[in-house]
């Protein structure tokens, strides 16, 4: 069974298996798979926690209303976080489509939740919800040791095991995506990069604070929800141009 599916496509046995051992609980524990669903359908345990680390990393305790020391480090992760929606979704149409455990026939996948139908067009690989949290939780690892490691397990359990259990993505796409969001995190400690960001956007914190807060919280709202709101413009923007 593992190698009959692995050889119908873009797929290896280790996510096969890992698949079919995550499917054989579905249906089984019904209060299981509705906190999966809820889970990885909702804004708040995708992004909301996840920035609630970085903001908590951002600011100073000892020294209030002042950003913490290397606090570049973290709004040059949140600025690397700009090319890696769009990077994600051109890797996609570059490599390989990839279906989906709940789009694979022959893996005979067991859905636990419906309405899963609009995923089935997209290919799988990496997976955009690793490489985004994965990137911005290494951001809060390099402010905070503590802080990064709860971040990571966060991330781990409750954006991206979600998604291998309701069949969303294969586990190498999560591991793909989580290896590439920490080397995208990795670009603030460029010197270069760093020292721009010290230079250029941590002095608006102290010239302009009000501004300075609404403009990262909104942005921080739309990395939160993985831009959604900006994408859906584009795209109505994009077919309203098209004619």
């Amino acid at each position: 069974m593992v190698a009959f599916v692995a050889d119908s496509g873009w797929i290896n046995g280790l996510d096969v298996r890992v698949e079919l051992f995550l499917n054989h609980f579905a249906h089984k524990f019904g209060l299981l798979d509705w906190c999966m669903g809820i889970v990885a359908s909702s804004f708040f345990f995708r992004g909301g926690v996840v920035l609630l680390f970085v903001w908590y990393v951002l600011f100073d305790s000892e020294r209030p209303g002042k950003l913490r020391k290397d606090a570049e480090i973290m709004l040059g992760t949140l600025l690397t976080s700009i090319v890696i929606m769009p990077g994600i979704r051109l890797a996609s149409y570059l490599l390989p489509f990839r279906t989906r455990p709940i789009a694979t026939p022959l893996l005979h996948f067991v859905s636990p939740v419906a309405n899963t139908q609009g995923l089935q067009n997209w290919s799988s690989f990496p997976s955009d919800h690793a490489m985004l949290f994965f990137a911005l939780a290494t951001g809060v690892f390099f402010m905070s040791r503590r802080a990064g490691v709860l971040a990571y397990l966060w991330v781990a359990a409750a954006v991206c095991f979600p998604r291998l259990y309701l069949g969303y993505h294969w586990f190498t796409d999560i591991l793909a995506g989580a290896v590439l969001g920490v080397g995208f995190a990795s670009i603030s400690l460029i010197p270069g990069f760093r020292r721009w960001t010290e230079r250029i956007i941590c002095p608006q914190y102290s010239k302009h604070p009000a501004l300075f807060c609404s403009i990262l919280f909104l942005y921080s709202f739309q990395v939160g929800t993985m831009f959604e709101d900006a994408r859906q413009l584009l795209i109505l923007a994009f077919q309203h141009f098209k004619g």
